[in-house]
């Protein structure tokens, strides 16, 4: 049989946020969403602290919510709204992103995939974004080469290959990465 109440570091560190009750919840999802404001991009923290203030809210409704239910609820809440509210948000604030949009052209570099994939990663204004070529066709782009940004689909980045100048049409590179 489990123990309800195993002996660990978590537990001598989660159990008195715990029975806080809803207001070390309500702490805590403010200071995830601060925390995204500070280090925009990830967008993870943001959804944390969605669940946790969320988690809150049950706790609020709920008093003297079990632990165990307070910890599922933040990992449940958390989870569903990264799985149901990210792929409208990032539509949402990526669709009238000011300054330089992905798609506008640029250069990035290959981080992975492609070879015999038309599909991978690539590093570009300083981020990861999933890649792809734009006719699905794989693509002789090795990690470490740069490529061209033609267009967006999403959250995907559609890129071409350079020649070894680090240009479609034989100019040169310019250090645009």
């Amino acid at each position: 049989m489990l123990d309800p109440m195993p002996d660990s570091w978590a537990w001598d560190f989660l159990l008195p946020m715990l029975a806080g009750g809803w207001r070390a919840w309500l702490i805590a999802g403010f200071l995830l969403l601060m925390a995204e404001g500070l280090n925009p991009g990830t967008f993870a923290l943001f959804f944390c602290g969605f669940g946790a203030l969320a988690t809150a809210g049950l706790c609020f409704l709920l008093p003297g919510l079990d632990p165990a239910a307070q910890l599922l609820s933040f990992a449940a809440m958390s989870l569903l709204s990264l799985a149901f509210l990210r792929p409208r948000l990032a539509r949402a604030f990526l669709k009238d992103a000011p300054g330089p949009v992905p798609g506008d052209g640029g250069v990035g570099r290959a981080l992975s995939g492609f070879g015999a994939s038309p599909e991978g990663t690539v590093q570009f204004q300083g981020t990861e974004w999933r890649a792809a070529t734009r006719d699905r066709r794989p693509a002789a782009i090795a990690p470490g080469d740069p490529v061209a940004v033609t267009g967006r689909d999403g959250l995907t980045l559609f890129v071409a290959p350079l020649d070894g100048t680090g240009d479609k049409t034989g100019g040169g590179f310019g250090g645009r990465l």
